[in-house]
């Protein structure tokens, strides 16, 4: 009931500015416009971050390689909700990825976003236990849209607490990926996601061209 609504400009420092000022719960609502990013952005709140629209708000990274290859840094928590929606992700290199999403939040959500060949990896789950929905996405030739892991699953290690555990379809417990389209060249070879240390992923209600699902069994 007091959570507060933020409005500024798609920047880097407008994002890092607005950030600094928000608690858990709080929206953060992104003009229209095209910023390129020169930084990584770190998330460590639970929060909504909203864009005026796909081909609207447009965000562009490019850095020095050293500095690391995520643009969007998101560590979550057990017991909030995030979300990331209304975006087009472009970068300057294939070696960048978009997101690298940690922690253990089990109702993060990634909507009406789109990203082409231009970004390596789109969302990249690790080290933690993140479930969630990704939904209403478009990928175009994109090398890995999402590389998932689970391997704190349960308060484990390595994925151990995912692969002793039933399946449990239904649940909070998997990354669920709907109603995405994804597009590659008969050539390109590219897949939906990779899955490491006892992923857990759902991909239903997907169009998906000239893709493959691939994933990792207990040697990772």
């Amino acid at each position: 009931a007091n959570a507060a609504t933020f409005t500024n400009g798609p920047a880097w420092s407008d994002m890092t500015n607005t950030l600094a000022q928000c608690n858990n719960g709080d929206t953060i609502y992104v003009t229209n416009g095209v910023a390129s990013w020169t930084n990584y952005l770190i998330i460590t709140k639970d929060i909504s971050i909203i864009g005026a629209g796909s081909g609207q708000t447009i965000l562009t990274n490019y850095y020095p390689k050293d500095l690391g290859n995520d643009m969007i840094i998101w560590q979550t928590t057990s017991n909030g909700a995030c979300r990331f929606s209304g975006f087009s992700i472009r970068a300057t290199s294939t070696a960048v990825n978009t997101f690298n999403i940690t922690g253990t939040c089990h109702a993060f959500r990634a909507d009406h976003c789109d990203f082409d060949s231009s970004v390596g990896e789109a969302f990249r789950f690790y080290s933690g236990w993140v479930c969630g929905v990704v939904d209403h996405c478009t990928f175009t030739r994109v090398h890995v849209p999402f590389s998932i892991s689970h391997e704190a699953y349960g308060g484990y290690i390595n994925g151990n607490g995912s692969w002793a555990d039933a399946d449990n379809w239904g649940t909070t417990n998997a990354l669920y990926i709907e109603d995405c389209t994804f597009t590659a060249l008969p050539t390109d070879g590219f897949g939906i996601a990779d899955g490491y240390g006892g992923a857990r992923i759902v991909i239903r209600y997907c169009t998906s061209t000239n893709v493959f699902e691939g994933t990792h069994g207990t040697e990772s």
